[in-house]
This record gives C-alpha cells, sequence and structure tokens, in this order.
C-alpha cells in the first residue's frame, strides 16, 4: 500500500485528511487524540456547525428534547435558583457554559458567542427558554408545556441574530421534521446555499430511550426534498474528496458515518424523485389515451 494514503500516525491504516496542511488520520487514532486537533500542525480539526430545524427534538413522540450538542441555551433569568435546577443532571443536564443570557441576545451590538464540543463547534441555533418553575425539564426533557419564550415581538433581532449564526458556520444542517412545517428553517437554507456553506439534510431524530443515546429517524417521503439533496451535492464539489468523510463524522448524531453513504442516499432521493415523474407521465399517457379512445366511442 502506497505511504502517500496511510495514517501518518500509525502508519497501518488508510488515512483520512482531517487537516487543509494535508496530514491524514485513520478513524481510530483520531478516537484516540487526547485533543481534538491536527498532530502536525496543531490546528483544531473542529467545524463550525448550525442546525436548522424544529428547535426541540421529538422524544418518544410524547415529549420535547433539549439536544445540547445542536442548540445554544438563552435564559431570561438572573434567578441562580432555577438556572441550578436547569444544570442539574435528572432535570436539564446542561453544561453551565452552553447557557447565555436574554439580554446578550437581544444587543446587536455584540456577537454571539460559539459553543465549543468535544469534535464540533456550535454556532447555532439558539433555545431560548422562559422563566417559569413549571417548565422545568426532567431528565432532559419537557412533557406538559411548551418552554420556548414568545419572542414573535422581537423578529427582527431573530432573524438578524439567525443570519450571524448562519454566517459563522462552516456546515450547515437542516433537520426536515415529519410535519414538514418548519418553514423559517427552509428559508435558511437558501441563506446557506448563497453564502457557500457545506449543505447537509438529514431526517428528524426521535429518541427512543431515557438516555438518549438511542434514536430512530423519521419516516419521512424526501423524494419532494430532491433539489435541496442536489444542493447537497453541489456543495461538497470543492471539497477535498479525502476530507469529505470527516466532514460527515464531525456532525453529532448523524445518520451516516461516511460520505459515500451519504452521497447514495442523496441521489435515491433524487431517482424517486425521476421514478415518481415518469410514473405521472406513463400515467398521463394512459389516460390520453383512454380519453381519445372515449371520445371516438362516443
Amino acid at each position: 500500500m502506497s505511504n502517500s494514503i496511510l495514517c501518518n500516525i500509525c502508519e497501518c491504516e488508510i488515512g483520512l485528511k482531517w487537516c487543509s496542511c494535508g496530514s491524514k488520520m485513520c478513524g481510530s487514532c483520531v478516537e484516540k487524540l487526547e485533543k481534538f486537533e491536527c498532530v502536525n500542525c496543531r490546528k483544531s480539526l473542529k467545524k463550525q456547525i448550525y442546525f436548522a430545524g424544529k428547535i426541540l427534538t421529538n422524544y418518544m413522540n410524547y415529549s420535547r428534547n433539549i439536544d445540547i450538542d445542536r442548540r445554544i441555551v438563552i435564559l431570561d433569568t438572573q434567578d441562580e435558583k432555577y438556572i441550578e435546577d436547569l444544570c442539574y443532571k435528572k432535570n436539564g443536564d446542561i453544561p453551565i457554559s452552553s447557557l447565555f443570557k436574554f439580554t446578550e441576545f437581544l444587543n446587536l451590538k455584540n456577537k454571539l458567542p460559539v459553543v465549543e464540543h468535544e469534535k464540533h463547534i456550535l454556532t447555532g441555533p439558539c433555545l431560548i427558554l422562559n422563566e417559569d418553575e413549571d417548565s422545568l425539564p426532567q431528565h432532559g426533557c419537557f412533557y406538559s408545556c411548551f418552554p420556548t419564550k414568545d419572542i414573535s415581538t422581537r423578529v427582527s433581532i431573530l432573524n438578524k441574530r439567525n443570519m450571524e449564526m448562519i454566517k459563522k458556520c462552516d456546515i450547515f444542517v437542516l433537520t426536515i421534521n415529519e410535519e414538514l412545517d418548519c418553514f423559517c428553517a427552509m428559508k435558511e437554507w437558501g441563506v446557506a446555499l448563497s453564502n457557500n456553506k457545506i449543505l447537509v439534510i438529514e431526517e428528524e431524530i426521535n429518541y427512543i430511550d431515557d438516555s438518549m443515546a438511542t434514536y430512530d429517524y423519521s419516516n419521512i417521503d424526501m423524494s419532494e426534498f430532491y433539489t435541496f439533496a442536489q444542493d447537497s451535492l453541489d456543495s461538497f464539489e470543492n471539497i477535498d474528496v479525502l476530507m469529505r468523510d470527516d466532514i460527515i463524522k464531525t456532525i453529532p448524531k448523524f445518520k451516516f458515518h461516511d460520505w459515500i453513504t451519504y452521497k447514495c442516499w442523496l441521489q435515491s432521493i433524487i431517482n424517486e424523485k425521476t421514478t415518481k415523474e415518469q410514473t405521472y407521465s406513463d400515467l398521463d399517457s394512459d389516460l390520453g389515451e383512454y380519453h381519445i379512445g372515449s371520445y371516438h366511442i362516443g
């Protein structure tokens, strides 16, 4: 095997290009890194990601979950007891470093901070919580209330903040929910597209156990998102082939673990739409012949 494609650490397995400096690492060696940084130039390997979609994710089909890997939490309270309860393991289990003040969100003179995770940097979006003791989550989930703060009178600020967070990201991930009603997220896809972001699309996550470590995906007819699938394929065209896998692996709780599998799924969405259109075309042709025949019979 050529040394040019081997992992620069173990020199045994095929290495992926995780860094712009050209250094390569295999999956096993990446998992062993004490810090998620390049072993050659010491540059951080973390990608900045924005996750568009419903702010709260489904959990066992009857509650809403705070996905800290994918949401920045904003609080409109100075109540230390409430913040302590929210961070408590059996409630929200939210790291204090992931919490920011609502006043910071409203002040457009200051840039919103990003949140660093083990293998990615979260640029947004923001989950803005109500100050309500009755809305505290239990085991990370809201069972009987809708805890997000009403900011319908501050839509202009919300839009500007969302644009700011999208422009910061390297990777834009759009989650399509089962109800197909997250129109704001679909609008944001266009913003990310016009800003030449790496575009990724996925189906909604459904958590199916209390640990939130086990999850499944919604059964959505993705064929109507064929143009989104093509946008995603096109956005990877300018990415080095050897770096595409590490982009996929960087996304937390993503259904796919390598570029080829994700690419095949995108292509299947496009193919399914093509098959549908051909079926409709054949049906129209058959109906046309039927109507012509009926006319002559009459």
